[in-house]
Order: C-alpha cells, then structure tokens, then sequence
C-alpha cells in the first residue's frame, strides 16, 4: 500500500479531477490524506463526495505548504508516501508502476503531462484540458498509456514525489521556515 500525500488549499476543482484520477486509477486500495491547508468550507462538497475513500486532516487554518504536508505525512500509515500537488492527475494504474520501480533509499519523481512546455524539458506536453471541470481523463490516460517505457531521467523534477516514509522523516520532511513567496 502507499499514502498518497495530497495538500490542497482553495482549489475544489483541481482537488476534484485529483481525487477521481487518484482513485479510479489505483489497482490496489491504497490510503489518500487530502490536507485541508485551511478553506475546509471550501473543499468541503469535494471531500464529502470522496469520503469513502479518502482521510481528510482539517488543519482547521492555514499553516502553510510545507508544514501542512509534513503533517499529512506524519499521518501515513505506509511505509511508502507519494506527496501529490492538488492540480495532478495520476495515471491509470499508477501505484502498481510506482511499486514495480520502488527502490528505499531514493526518491522518484514520476513524469508529467503539460498542456504547455515548463522549464522541465522532461514532461511530456498535450492539453487534455486547462480547466478541471473541461479536463478529459480517459483522453489523458489514453495518451500516457501511449508513453509508457522505463526510462530514468536523473535531471530532477518537481511534484509529485515518492519515497520511503522513514527517508522523508529522516531528512526532516520539508523545511516549514522556506519561504515559498513569489520572487521578484
């Protein structure tokens, strides 16, 4: 099994298209802790939709990014965790394909699918939609599964990670002093 690590904020729809692609797309039941980073109200017709599947951690007010996910993490149940941004969307069977490549002691960073190029010159680019409610996940997951390969790519990336629970927690999760303001 893997915890899936799912901060979100103010973006029910984003958090929405994440939940559904999360769930219908795991093989195996695997345990999703959506971190409420404050805005419960907000998110709540979302996570009430998805209960029977998910765990919520209501901090209750906004504590930020880092901390928000380091205590999602603390809460896993795994001795796997995949820290997911609220606006991704897996892959269908996505934690088979992550286990089948799990290594302790390293951190995978799976490949994304943009709808337009990013500095990260790895991620492969097709718009399947730009807003959640439009996105067409059986056209995403039509055209990831044309991608499909091994293929290691050491450059680095972003969001979403994945790795052992205890090297996350030996490393001391994310650092909750970083500032993550916009940079001018």
């Amino acid at each position: 099994m893997i915890s899936v690590i799912i901060p979100t904020y103010k973006s029910p729809e984003a958090l929405d298209l994440c939940l559904r692609s999360a769930i219908e797309g795991q093989v195996n039941k695997n345990q999703i802790i959506v971190v409420v980073d404050g805005f419960y109200d907000l998110n709540k017709q979302v996570l009430d939709k998805w209960k029977d599947s998910i765990e919520v951690l209501n901090l209750q007010q906004n504590i930020g990014l880092c901390r928000g996910t380091n205590l999602g993490v603390y809460n896993a149940t795994s001795d796997k965790v995949l820290v997911v941004n609220d606006d991704n969307v897996f892959r269908s069977g996505w934690d088979i394909a992550l286990l089948k490549d799990y290594e302790l002691n390293s951190v995978m960073s799976p490949n994304q699918i943009e709808p337009t190029p990013s500095m990260f010159k790895q991620f492969h680019i097709k718009d399947c939609g730009r807003d959640p409610k439009l996105f067409n996940l059986e056209s995403f997951w039509k055209y990831e599964q044309s991608l499909r390969g091994y293929a290691v790519d050491e450059t680095g990336s972003t969001l979403p990670i994945f790795m052992s629970r205890l090297d996350y927690l030996r490393v001391g999760g994310w650092d909750e002093n970083y500032d993550l303001g916009v940079l001018s």
